[in-house]
C-alpha cells in the first residue's frame, strides 16, 4: 500500500503485525525531503522525520551513508542520500512506527520519539475506545499544536509542542467539568 493512499482505520505491518493508523497528518503543497536508499529500496521523509537507526530514533537529516539503519530484516547499511521535493503524508499508527519499503520509521517527526508516543497516548485511548470520538479529538490536539508551532520552531521545540498541545487539549475536559460543578451544587439545593 502506498503511504499516500493510507486512510484512518488503515491496518499496516509495522513493527508489530497488525497495526492501526489512528490520526494523519498530511501538509499541502510540496516540501523538502530526504531520500534514504539501501540498496534498490528508498524512502522519502521530511529531514526532521525520525529514522530508526543502531542507536535509536534519530531526525533523517542526521543519517549518512554507510550508517546502519532498522528494516523489517534487522540492521541495513545505507547506500545513499538524497534530496527531493514531495508532499507529506505521515500516518501515525497506536505502535508509533511505520515501514515504508521494509525501512523502520518512527510516525513522529523531531523531538524525543519515546516522549512524543507517551504524550499522545490520550489520543491513542480515546480513538480505541471510540474512533468516532477519538479523531475529532486528534483534530483538536492538532489545532494547538498548529498554534504553538508557530511560536515555537519545531526543530528545537518538538517535545514542549506536543507537551503544551496536550496540556491544551486536556484543560478543555477539566475546565467544564470545574465550570460545571457549580451549576450541579445549584441544582441539587434548589427545592423542588
Amino acid at each position: 500500500m502506498r503511504v499516500g493512499g493510507v486512510k484512518i482505520g488503515d491496518r499496516l505491518r509495522t513493527t508489530v503485525e497488525d497495526d492501526e493508523v489512528w490520526y494523519l497528518v498530511s501538509m499541502a503543497g510540496k516540501a523538502r525531503m530526504v531520500r534514504i536508499r539501501i540498496g534498490e529500496r528508498a524512502l522519502d521523509v521530511t529531514p526532521g522525520h525520525l529514522i530508526s537507526t543502531e542507536d535509536g530514533m534519530r531526525a533523517a537529516k542526521h543519517i549518512r551513508v554507510g550508517e546502519s539503519i532498522r528494516t523489517l530484516q534487522g540492521l541495513a547499511k545505507v547506500t545513499g542520500i538524497e534530496h527531493a521535493v514531495g508532499h507529506v503524508v505521515a500516518p501515525i499508527t497506536k505502535s508509533g512506527t511505520v515501514v515504508v519499503n521494509g525501512i523502520v520509521a518512527s510516525t513522529y517527526a523531531f523531538g524525543n520519539h519515546d516522549l512524543i508516543h507517551g504524550l499522545t497516548f490520550p489520543g491513542r485511548l480515546l480513538y480505541t475506545l471510540s474512533p468516532s470520538v477519538g479523531v475529532p479529538a486528534a483534530q483538536l490536539f492538532h489545532l494547538f499544536f498548529d498554534w504553538l508551532k508557530v511560536i515555537l520552531p519545531l526543530g528545537q521545540n518538538m517535545d514542549a509542542v506536543v507537551l503544551g498541545s496536550l496540556v491544551a487539549f486536556l484543560s478543555i475536559p477539566i475546565g467544564m467539568v470545574a465550570i460545571a460543578k457549580p451549576f450541579r451544587q445549584r441544582i441539587k439545593r434548589t427545592p423542588p
